[in-house]
């Protein structure tokens, strides 16, 4: 107990009670450390993955909507989602496991349009059909 009341004179204080269920939810307490010098050259001079896969050619790493508009720019007609998703897993633009790939899609590329609206990169041309907004 000593230990964490020494280790509040740390902690803002914002007067608010606090309820803990169990014990077992604490973990210990967090530490804050501040990277080196060392450690953020070394960071620099290595290009992080996410650097790397967009600097390849293979775009495997693409997310779905990006596939999604890629496929639709390359066709350059009205998809529906099932033909959207059998085009970007031949091409290599996006990768899954998921048992049902074409119900993802459309439910992203609906909730997109949704959320987005006019500014939406997608727009629906009639019950399954998308096409690219212009």
């Amino acid at each position: 107990m000593a230990v964490f009341l020494a280790s509040l004179s740390k902690v803002q204080v914002t007067n608010k009670a606090i309820r803990i269920r169990t014990a077992s939810r604490i973990q210990g307490l967090w530490k804050h450390t501040t990277p080196t010098l060392a450690h953020v050259e070394s960071n620099l001079n290595h290009p992080t993955d996410d650097i790397a896969a967009a600097n390849e050619p293979n775009i495997a790493k693409r997310g779905g909507l990006s596939a999604a508009v890629k496929v639709l720019q390359e066709a350059d007609q009205p998809l529906n989602c099932k033909t959207i998703v059998e085009r970007m897993l031949q091409q290599g633009y996006w990768k899954t496991n998921g048992k049902t790939p074409q119900a993802t899609i459309n439910a992203a590329i609906a909730r997109e349009i949704k959320t987005k609206g006019d500014n939406s990169r997608f727009r629906k041309v009639q019950r399954g059909l998308f096409a690219l907004a212009k």
